[in-house]
């Protein structure tokens, strides 16, 4: 349902001890999955940096409980802060998920050259 990442990166993700990676399903299928990490240089700090629920499954609650749980298991590391970085649009989910807008942050990238 996503092809941000491919399956390769998600089985990378589960290997790193650093990731927080939890999958909601229904019936043996995916239906949505947040994907995050705790910054290995900074242990106070954790950053989600996907969340992700099929279209059929949107606004029952998926994304709020998936978003939940991993305040709950960043927070069970010792983590004191939980960053997400979102785009336009999904921002007022994690509002609703009692997130707060502490700055304006442009994602920059350089690809290899």
């Amino acid at each position: 349902m996503d092809t941000t990442f491919s399956e390769q990166d998600y089985l990378n993700s589960m290997d790193n001890p650093d990731v927080i990676f939890l999958v909601a399903g229904q019936d043996d299928e995916v239906v949505g999955y947040t994907l995050g990490f705790v910054v290995p240089t900074k242990n106070a700090e954790a950053m989600i940096h996907s969340t992700m629920v099929h279209k059929a499954y949107s606004r029952r609650g998926v994304g709020s409980r998936l978003v939940e749980k991993f305040l709950d298991v960043a927070f069970g590391r010792g983590v004191k802060k939980v960053f997400a970085e979102v785009e336009e649009g999904p921002d007022r989910f994690y509002e609703k998920c009692g997130f707060k807008k502490v700055g304006v942050w442009h994602s920059m990238c350089v690809e290899n050259r």
